[in-house]
């Protein structure tokens, strides 16, 4: 692919001015001898697998109406974020299993970290997690926290806040099966090994502990340690940014459980 294909297709950019070569408006790229654009992330090869039109991101033509078979009856903002969720991962978002979460710890420190969005529900957004994490005092101190989402696939992020209440262990137990195999065992180096975030010798000081369980304890005989755990916060705040707007004004709403209803306002991006 040559620099000259990725012209961004319109005539003038009001981010940009006059029609320009992509890799003039973006730096993070770069041409190689052989006139081919390498990307240097993951996240920028999407931008443009993405993006069959070449354009830049702030002036590509704003994203059509929601395809029906996308719309929802459900209005509630974790309806809304599970219709986007789905849009996402049909798109291939790499971002679509995953959210950030952030609570502070017991020492009031904010700490913030990257976990596997399990399901979302109308008032709960679930996630597994382990009792050995340093998190977990925070957890069981009622702790309120924050979760985010952002699909660039779509041009939408949440903000989730709540309290965090722990799953029913029987559900654990019952899903558990299902984890991915390398997750399966590592539950099981936190319970036979080491606890979460502990530091170990090197990296191969850790693949050995694996080695060492997968002799110990082939797959199939593998079940839930305890301290297998799952968490769901319980939401009382959304904030949605819409950011594929036709006249490029965001689209920023927040949304309030009053206990029975979400009452909505929309803020000013």
């Amino acid at each position: 692919m040559s620099p000259e294909s990725l012209l961004c297709a319109q005539q003038e950019c009001y981010q940009h001015g006059p029609r320009r070569r992509f890799d003039q408006v973006f730096p993070h790229l770069h041409v190689d001898k052989h006139r081919k654009v390498a990307f240097l992330s993951a996240s920028w090869r999407f931008i443009l697998q993405s993006n069959p039109q070449r354009t830049c991101i702030y002036c590509r033509p704003a994203r059509k109406t929601l395809n029906p078979s996308y719309m929802t009856s459900d209005t509630s903002p974790l309806g809304l974020l599970n219709a986007d969720r789905q849009r996402a991962r049909e798109l291939g978002d790499p971002a679509a299993p995953l959210c950030v979460l952030a609570l502070a710890t017991m020492a009031g420190e904010p700490s913030v970290r990257t976990l596997v969005l399990r399901d979302v529900t109308s008032t709960t957004l679930n996630l597994f997690v382990n009792r050995s994490s340093p998190k977990w005092a925070a957890i069981d101190a009622g702790a309120r926290c924050e979760l985010l989402v952002y699909y660039s696939s779509v041009d939408v992020q949440y903000r989730v806040a709540g309290t965090l209440k722990s799953i029913d262990q029987a559900v654990i137990e019952e899903n558990w099966p299902y984890r991915p195999t390398p997750a399966k065992y590592l539950d099981y180096v936190y319970q036979h090994h080491q606890p979460q975030s502990s530091p170990v010798a090197d990296r191969n000081t850790l693949l050995g502990l694996f080695d060492d369980l997968r002799a110990e304890y082939p797959e199939d005989t593998l079940s839930a340690p305890a301290g297998a755990a799952g968490l769901q916060l319980v939401a009382d705040r959304v904030e949605r940014l819409d950011l594929s707007m036709p006249d490029r004004i965001h689209d920023r709403r927040l949304y309030k459980f009053d206990g029975n209803t979400w009452q909505v306002q929309t803020l000013v991006p």
